[in-house]
């Protein structure tokens, strides 16, 4: 096993909380082939698909360092525990990324949400991505002097259910709204939400086991 994939507190949570930001990029990724403009479209999805085959392998890789044979008797078991709970949320995030980007690409070229709903979904991604970020600082920071300067997002999921309030009352208003529309905006929300909950999760519980061996 590499020195740093499971080494004391300090560095405890280094390769999970790397997966976490290989997550949040791929999301970007996946959110520009819905927001960057068609012509980037094809280049935003190539790199989608690129962060997240790399965060596959990486997720690979430490599920075999942690069913590692000898290697894994080194290991607390919290950290074990801890890791197959945050590879689920990894797992999770890359499989909600890829729902985005294949709705995002199946809409092009010729189908663009109308404003009002794309500013919703806009919006909703905002929020979602801003949530990712803040929790990736917060397990980057699990066990150095700055963790406790790193708010974790959790009024962030009250926004973006806010925000789901909006996007619903639009949808079922009594308005003429394109079924195709209503159907990929409500499973992109969805699906922002979901990477945003299961980011939220990883980060917290990598804080907490490093507190806890910290302890």
């Amino acid at each position: 096993m590499p020195e740093d994939d499971y080494p004391g507190p300090g560095r405890l949570g280094r390769r999970p909380a790397g997966m976490l930001r290989m997550a949040e990029a791929a999301l970007v990724c996946a959110t520009a082939v819905l927001f960057g403009g068609r012509p980037a479209a094809a280049d935003s999805m190539t790199a989608a698909d690129r962060a997240l085959h790399e965060l596959r392998d990486e997720m690979e890789d430490q599920a075999t360092a942690l069913l590692g044979g000898d290697s894994s008797a080194a290991l607390d078991m919290r950290t074990v525990v801890t890791g197959v709970h945050v590879g689920r949320d990894l797992e999770h995030m890359a499989d909600l990324t890829r729902q985005i980007a294949e709705i995002a690409w199946s809409r092009l070229p010729e189908r663009p949400f109308p404003a009002r709903l794309s500013s919703l979904v806009e919006d909703i991604s905002r929020t979602a991505l801003a949530m990712m970020g803040q929790a990736v600082r917060a397990a980057e920071s699990a066990g150095t002097a700055e963790t406790a300067a790193v708010a974790m997002p959790e009024a962030g999921l009250r926004e973006i259910g806010r925000q789901q309030q909006l996007l619903d009352r639009l949808l079922c208003d009594g308005g003429m709204h394109d079924i195709r529309d209503a159907v990929d905006a409500t499973l992109l929300s969805q699906c922002y939400e979901g990477c945003a909950r299961h980011a939220l999760a990883a980060a917290r519980r990598l804080v907490l086991l490093v507190d806890a061996l910290d302890g």
